[in-house]
């Protein structure tokens, strides 16, 4: 940034600094627009689009058969320890 005593003090030429500073700022609005284009697209790559994330239908289609696994086992066939180990 400039200080005041560098500022021209006609009109035309404030006018021209102002555009020259919307400009710039312009520019740099559009890199950073770029830049987080592409960290989106490094994180897209790295985690995945939808990374860590569950469709509810697939929870409880998960949830119904992990019932399923963790029904008891009848008596007869639940292991029993061997003689000798803990």
């Amino acid at each position: 940034m400039t200080t005041a005593d560098a500022l021209p003090e006609d009109m035309p030429g404030l006018r021209a600094a102002a555009l020259a500073l919307i400009a710039e700022r312009d520019a740099l609005l559009g890199r950073i627009e770029r830049m987080q284009l592409i960290i989106r697209q490094l994180q897209r790559a790295q985690f995945g689009r939808h990374s860590e994330r569950l469709d509810p239908d697939q929870l409880s289609s998960r949830s119904k058969k992990n019932a399923k696994l963790c029904k008891p086992m009848p008596r007869q066939q639940r292991r029993r320890p061997r003689p000798g180990r803990a």
